[in-house]
């Protein structure tokens, strides 16, 4: 098909296309800024030292750092309920990085009620999923960034952590999945993005390498 204006179907083709069942790509640029390991690496690198809500929700709504095991709509209610309990309880960010278990409600824990208290062992354990990817994972990844002593260590940290994390098989995922749906444009994405990465990283390495940070 061609148009003059391709960005006013932008949004309407892949739907109509998918209801059809037919493979598409579209010649469009996209912004690489809103694809999800962009804003991950952007919240990552600016959660130290204030660790507000609004970097640590945005980080975790990437759904680049969902435990493995866990299914996607697990995750998301989970990190629904940890946010509303954030917002209620006013939580600091001190209280992300420290490692001590949040507890939905202390008293029902004590209730004589079987079914209370398995409803809020539900919540505790969903806020511990949530709340030990920041204190257990993320902040002590930061921690050791920021003693890295050379640019090449730093990077070196960086990717380390990106890959340990799953992220790239992540993207990997979602490319074959968007494959699967006949999505070939947003099934270029993933690798698009992940080269850049390395490349800036590599780019970063050669030009600061072995100067302190």
């Amino acid at each position: 098909l061609m148009t003059r204006d391709l960005g006013q179907y932008e949004n309407i083709m892949p739907a109509v296309f998918a209801r059809y069942e037919i493979p598409m790509f579209m010649d469009l640029d996209r912004s690489m800024s809103a694809h999800p390991l962009v804003a991950f690496l952007d919240k990552l690198l600016h959660l130290a030292p204030a660790y507000t809500m609004t970097d640590i929700m945005g980080l975790l709504k990437t759904e680049l750092l969902i435990p493995d095991g866990v299914l996607l709509a697990d995750y998301r209610e989970a990190l629904a309920e940890t946010e509303n309990y954030v917002l209620a309880k006013n939580v600091a960010g001190w209280q992300w990085t420290d490692k001590t278990p949040w507890q939905y409600d202390r008293q029902a824990l004590t209730s004589d009620d079987e079914v209370t208290r398995e409803r809020v062992a539900g919540k505790d354990a969903q806020l511990a999923m949530i709340h030990d990817q920041i204190s257990q994972i993320v902040a002590p990844f930061l921690h050791r960034l920021q003693q890295a002593p050379t640019a090449r260590d730093m990077a070196r940290e960086l990717y380390n952590f990106i890959t340990q994390i799953g992220i790239q098989k992540r993207l990997i995922n979602w490319r074959d999945n968007a494959i699967e749906q006949g999505d070939l444009w947003s099934a270029q994405q993933p690798e698009q993005v992940w080269r850049v990465f390395i490349s800036i990283l590599d780019d970063f390495v050669q030009v600061f390498d072995s100067e302190v940070m």
